[in-house]
């Protein structure tokens, strides 16, 4: 759903324009889901940014009611071409998942399948046993599982899904079953694999005699044959569902599927087998971002696309089985650091990966390429500058384009954690309590090899650097070589400072928080909860911080908070302000944007002329209406893209004798 925004007290009379009338400015532009009365600010509305579609790993996926669903560690998500998925906030951890007679059905942990007609709203049905694997095979769902009661495997059957009865014990468990050729195939471990004409009577054929020991994970039938899938790599064929050739070549695969003529298989090390006839197989690699090996777990077809999914998050479709596209956007690489400037975002992270973005949601990898983690970035004085640390030691890493950069590390260099620019001076800090200056980011004097306790965070601000650190440590000095220590009554670590409307405030684990007019004297602030937060930032008349839980809490004076939702279970490791909204970075290339801060102006001469103010190309609808009553609507009468200055619109056929005018935040 769009957020919208209103302009509070922003009534033109637009009847009388010969009258001088007074300019009015309008207050910042509140985000609300729709009830005008409700005013809510824009740091109470995150939207993940990476990884996307999710973090989570994927582990089976299906094709039903024009829909795709994909189930894993994470929510349950669902998209109709497999390029925009919807996260349904729901589910977690289903590992197979089948679609049949108008029903999506998932298995689920103990002893439970959740079933859907949407893929969006699910009910869990409780089972005697766990189903481990499940197929629709012949207007039936077939689901297997181990029955630990009686240490044998067991076969299940469902008309909708919902109502399941026993039909049969094996001697193993089930991973996939099929349904072909007049019979029904379970998929298992050891090589198993297991027949039956009615569902009730079943016999074991093992691929091991072409010597398929270990488990299988998948199966499928088309074009009359059958084919299974497992830890071997390659596939196993046969045309009678008791004798076995194995064909192709591969790591690990999980997932095979028939589709469009062709069967392709999905497994580890992002690789792919295919086939039009059983016999003859070629092997593919899959996308995969940053060129990691992903472990794809699932794939299906439907609307004309195959589409796989895997671990990290990522998705690629394919039109053909042969030729594949990622549809994964951001990163999976663990983000440390993030920071705004020149008109761009940058985080960085492990593998020295820095990846930047214009917007916050669409992000180009710049560089991925070394051993070392990259742990916060910062941008001042046309340069940006990168702390790391490799195997205990630290460097320095500037670059003025993001495309080339040069690293620095004075001998002996301990890891650095922080850094900060401030009166012509860049400052960086790190393990043991070192200490890094710099005139011009390039030539790096150690002006302390520390005193034995961490700094973790540091900031410019009142003409001081103050930083924060271990056991409540916090430090400032006018130019980065005096240091005094202050007592900040806290014995907590303290991972992150910042300074905002006249206070400084440091926040760390345990949910500790401390603060000072003048980074001499502190106090602590009590915020009753345990969270470990991780960094703090200040932008618009609003403090963010974040934690290890994924927290997000805001506040307009650094006294009162409020917990965001949805915050993620991946943990955030910094946030930063710039461009008229946040950004905050964590765990598994995770990034959580804030929606903007739009401001409005509204003045008056022939017509009413609206200033806005935002972040650079984003696009809104202005909007009016006559009475603000229920039964007036809001029309849309003009759609703008912001720029880096305020864009002035005009509404040069003012209609009604009063007229309230909002915008509506397109993207």
């Amino acid at each position: 759903m769009k957020k919208m925004g209103i302009i509070p007290n922003c009534v033109v009379n637009v009847g009388s324009f010969a009258e001088p009338q007074k300019d009015f400015l309008a207050l910042i532009v509140i985000l609300t889901l729709a009830a005008i009365s409700t005013l809510a600010g824009p740091v109470d509305y995150w939207q993940q940014r990476s990884p996307l579609p999710t973090g989570y790993d994927f582990l089976d996926m299906t094709y039903g009611n024009g829909k795709f669903v994909a189930v894993g560690y994470g929510p349950i998500m669902t998209s109709t071409n497999g390029v925009d998925w919807v996260d349904q906030n729901t589910g977690g951890y289903e590992y197979d998942v089948t679609f049949g007679n108008g029903v999506f059905v998932a298995c689920h942990l103990n002893k439970t399948v959740i079933a859907s007609s949407d893929g969006a709203h699910w009910t869990s049905i409780s089972l005697p046993l766990s189903i481990e694997g499940i197929g629709f095979c012949n207007g039936v769902f077939v689901g297997g599982g181990y029955d630990w009661s009686t240490s044998t495997g067991a076969i299940l059957s469902s008309p909708d899904g919902t109502n399941w009865t026993r039909r049969a014990s094996i001697p193993g468990n089930v991973t996939g079953v099929c349904y072909g050729g007049g019979r029904y195939l379970a998929s298992g471990y050891s090589g198993n694999i297991y027949v039956s004409t009615n569902l009730t009577d079943w016999s074991t054929s093992n691929t091991g005699n072409t010597g398929g020991a270990n488990a299988l994970n998948g199966i499928c039938y088309g074009n009359g044959l059958y084919v299974a899938v497992g830890e071997d790599g390659g596939a196993y064929v046969s045309s009678d569902a008791v004798n076995w050739v194995h064909r192709g070549s591969s790591s690990w695969l999980n997932r095979v599927i028939f589709a469009n003529g062709k069967f392709v298989a999905v497994g580890k090390q992002s690789e792919s087998i295919e086939s039009t006839d059983g016999t003859n197989w070629t092997t593919l690699t899959l996308p995969a971002p940053l060129n990691l090996w992903v472990t794809y777990g699932g794939i299906a077809y439907g609307n004309g696309v195959i589409v796989a999914a895997g671990s990290g998050g990522q998705v690629s479709t394919s039109a053909d089985g042969t030729n594949w596209l990622s549809q994964f956007r951001g990163t999976a690489q663990n983000l440390y650091g993030v920071a705004y400037g020149s008109n761009q975002w940058i985080t960085v992270g492990d593998l020295d990966e820095t990846i930047t973005s214009t917007n916050g949601f669409d992000w180009t990898t710049r560089r991925s390429q070394y051993s070392d983690t990259l742990t916060a970035v910062y941008y001042a004085n046309g340069l940006y500058v990168a702390t790391s640390y490799y195997e205990g030691y630290g460097s320095i890493y500037v670059s003025s384009n993001l495309n080339t950069w040069t690293d620095y590390y004075p001998d002996p260099g301990p890891a650095l954690y922080a850094l900060a620019y401030g009166n012509g001076k860049w400052v960086a800090v790190g393990y043991l309590g070192v200490i890094w200056t710099s005139t011009d980011g390039t030539d790096w004097q150690i002006q302390t090899l520390g005193s034995g306790t961490d700094l973790t965070g540091i900031i410019y601000a009142q003409k001081k650097f103050v930083a924060v650190g271990d056991q409540g440590l916090t430090m400032s000095s006018p130019d980065g070589i005096s240091w005094s220590t202050n007592n900040s009554t806290t014995t907590a670590h303290l991972n992150g400072i910042v300074y905002g409307q006249g206070v400084f405030l440091a926040v760390g684990v345990n949910g500790t928080m401390v603060l000072s007019t003048d980074a001499i004297h502190w106090s602590p602030h009590s915020l009753n909860t345990s969270a470990n937060f991780t960094s703090i930032a200040y932008g618009d008349g609003y403090f963010v911080v974040v934690g290890l839980e994924g927290e997000i809490l805001t506040s307009p004076d650094s006294w009162y908070w409020t917990v965001q939702l949805p915050s993620s279970s991946f943990p955030l490791l910094s946030v930063a302000y710039g461009d008229h909204n946040f950004l905050a970075v964590g765990q598994g290339g995770m990034i959580f944007q804030s929606d903007p801060f739009i401001y409005v102006s509204i003045s008056r001469s022939n017509v009413p002329v609206l200033g806005v103010t935002g972040p650079a190309n984003c696009l809104i609808s202005i909007q009016t209406n006559a009475s603000l009553s229920a039964a007036s609507p809001w029309n849309d009468i003009a759609t703008i893209s912001l720029t880096n200055q305020p864009t002035i619109w005009k509404d040069q056929q003012p209609s009604a004798s009063s007229r309230f005018y909002r915008v509506k935040l397109l993207q």
